[in-house]
């Protein structure tokens, strides 16, 4: 019969990161970015998010150098890559209560 685990015995717990423990909306990155070009928020999610390059960079396909290039090409937008950065990174929010829990 195998023991119940205890504090003592938990090495390492494993959950994803994404609308788990952090929220998100990609939206909100095409709002941040609108004023760069003549694309609408949707339409940047489009090019960007529903096009795939997004989801090269996410498991790996591409370097966020690659990234960065490639949807600012698609954008049509010039802006330094530590603007897009602060702006890609700042659309992520601790979920209310999870802290605990974690």
């Amino acid at each position: 019969m195998t023991q119940p685990a205890t504090p003592d015995t938990i090495k390492t717990i494993i959950c994803d990161l994404g609308k788990v423990i952090v929220d998100f909306d990609h939206l909100q990155i095409c709002r941040q970015l609108e004023h760069l070009c003549s694309h609408t928020p949707e339409e940047m999610y489009q090019k960007v998010f529903d096009s795939g390059l997004e989801e090269q960079l996410d498991i790996g396909d591409i370097s966020p150098d690659v990234f960065f290039t490639r949807a600012s090409a698609a954008l049509g937008i010039s802006i330094e890559v530590s603007e897009f950065q602060r702006i890609w990174n700042s659309i992520f929010t601790l979920i209310d209560g999870i802290e605990p829990l974690l």
